[in-house]
């Protein structure tokens, strides 16, 4: 039957700019055809509102919290915090005597952390914290010690203090998910008795596909691509060490390569490769497809981060060659070789990218490997489902007996 869902999230699931509104919307489009969600948002800025419109279809009511602004000063910060907790609690409880909601789905770990002891009140919370943010600061390099004492104590204290949190979450949540092996792992050596499962993103593959574009968009040979947004960690590492590391070896064998950076928001340190003769920072673009569709072969190097990666599955969806490290597709069902290139030297990675540019036949086969990949097991339905059974065990079994290990 029809259940009441209340959905507790950060910011409104629109527009659709980044992973975490992309898998927030789709989920919501599809569990919406089977239940009536309700939206509780914890945005702080005003612009959101023009976007609620645009969600009138999916969502019965759309509430916004609006959760004072943290200051530098930690004692300001914890006074903001605590306060910010209490005006959650108040919106929320409030909310929640209105309506009757079945279950509680908390998308990432930071609203959680103002509204979990309240919603929990009321009813069971499915927590999904989409990656580890514990795993994806343990991943990161750390920088010298001597040479950067202030940021190397800055991470350690916030993988310590992101450690706590997650395990505090995990025990009090009816059940969790996240979207990759690797992080649920990590999520589940903090949860004692919290089951935690893994529900992968999907993608969109009506959208991300090849014959839905003009002929004139043809494969450029010697073009490359990678696609992100450009103020994201993870991102900006990978291209980094693209074009540190890899890149000049490429150009050696093939001068005439060209990379293209595709993403919005690039920060300086990636502006700046554009001075790397072949280089090319594009920033925002209008369809990312495009330039996709242009590339001879997508890399994506990823050396730091957690979750699934969005691009690998609109890349593999647009049925490119694509050549990875073993980071960017952990949390993916695919094969080196079969689907994917995977290479994690720089020396491999470029002998990979020669590979697939000398050797167009192969590269297709890649290329289209990865789209029957993503076709059969990434869909957002299928993700949608997961949720629904989770909902019903949840709201038939009240404390969620059946999904605890």
């Amino acid at each position: 039957g029809t259940m009441n869902i209340l959905m507790v999230t950060k910011n409104l699931p629109y527009p659709l700019d980044d992973g975490d509104r992309l898998r927030l919307y789709n989920l919501a489009v599809h569990l919406a055809k089977n239940h009536r969600l309700f939206l509780f948002s914890l945005v702080n800025d005003s612009s959101c509102l023009q976007y609620k419109a645009r969600l009138g279809d999916i969502f019965e009511e759309i509430v916004c919290c609006d959760i004072p602004a943290k200051g530098s000063n930690p004692l300001v910060k914890k006074w903001r915090d605590w306060r910010a907790k209490k005006t959650v609690e108040t919106h929320l409880r409030d909310y929640m005597q209105r309506e009757n909601f079945s279950v509680v789905h908390m998308h990432y770990w930071l609203p959680a952390v103002y509204s979990i002891d309240c919603a929990k009140e009321s009813a069971p919370v499915v927590l999904d914290f989409v990656d580890s943010t514990h795993l994806a600061l343990r991943r990161r390099r750390l920088p010298d010690f001597l040479h950067a004492p202030a940021q190397y104590l800055k991470i350690k204290i916030d993988v310590l203090r992101l450690y706590r949190i997650e395990k505090r979450l995990l025990q009090r949540a009816s059940v969790a998910s996240a979207v990759s092996p690797a992080d649920v792992e990590s999520l589940r050596q903090k949860a004692q008795d919290t089951a935690v499962e893994v529900i992968a993103n999907g993608v969109d593959t009506r959208f991300f596909d090849s014959r839905e574009l003009p002929a004139e968009v043809a494969v450029d040979p010697r073009r490359i691509v990678f696609v992100g947004n450009m103020d994201f960690l993870p991102n900006i590492d990978a291209v980094t060490y693209f074009v540190d590391k890899i890149f000049p070896h490429l150009k050696r064998a093939v001068p005439d390569v060209v990379f293209d950076i595709v993403g919005k928001n690039p920060v300086d340190s990636v502006r700046q490769l554009a001075a790397v003769e072949g280089v090319e920072v594009l920033g925002f673009v209008d369809d990312v497809r495009q330039y996709y569709q242009r590339a001879a072969v997508v890399v994506i190097p990823m050396i730091s981060g957690g979750g699934i990666k969005n691009k690998v599955l609109e890349a593999f969806s647009m049925a490119r060659p694509v050549v990875a490290t073993a980071l960017a597709v952990e949390a993916i069902d695919c094969h080196h070789q079969q689907q994917v290139w995977v290479a994690d030297s720089a020396v491999d990675f470029t002998a990979a990218v020669r590979n697939l540019l000398d050797d167009v036949d192969l590269a297709e086969a890649l290329g289209d490997a990865a789209r029957q990949c993503v076709v059969e097991h990434y869909s957002w339905r299928s993700a949608a489902q997961r949720y629904d059974t989770l909902y019903r065990q949840l709201a038939g079994d009240d404390g969620g007996g059946d999904v605890r290990h």
